[in-house]
């Protein structure tokens, strides 16, 4: 959970920052769009680094799976960004303590039908 710690305390006080990322508005070649590609890129790798592994430890996957992963790890952040914007009363602690909840259940959930619970 140290990259949703890390994601929710850098946008405190500016979540609506995040969206400005994956903004399509964003002039082609200018200097803010430069900027969000390096931030996304930076995003990216940290989520690949946290990631790295996932796929394989379900055993012999496709090896676009872990790109795949990057981009469903973005969309997720961007969705839980998108309720936190909207209950602007949660801190980036409260944020932390709820993804590692709702990570959980889904780890539960996904792994109720395989036999290993």
């Amino acid at each position: 959970m140290a990259l949703g710690r890390a994601l929710f305390t850098a946008l405190d006080g500016q979540r609506e920052a995040w969206f400005v990322l994956c903004d399509a508005t964003l002039p082609p070649g200018s200097d803010a769009a430069r900027r969000a590609a390096h931030y996304r890129g930076a995003i990216d790798d940290l989520a690949a680094t946290g990631a790295a592994g996932l796929p394989q430890a379900a055993g012999p996957g496709d090896p676009f799976d872990a790109d795949a992963l990057k981009y469903a790890w973005r969309g997720l952040c961007t969705a839980l960004v998108r309720w936190w914007v909207n209950h602007p009363d949660q801190p980036p602690e409260a944020m932390t303590r709820r993804c590692a909840r709702l990570f959980e259940a889904g780890r539960t959930v996904l792994s109720a039908g395989d036999g290993n619970t």
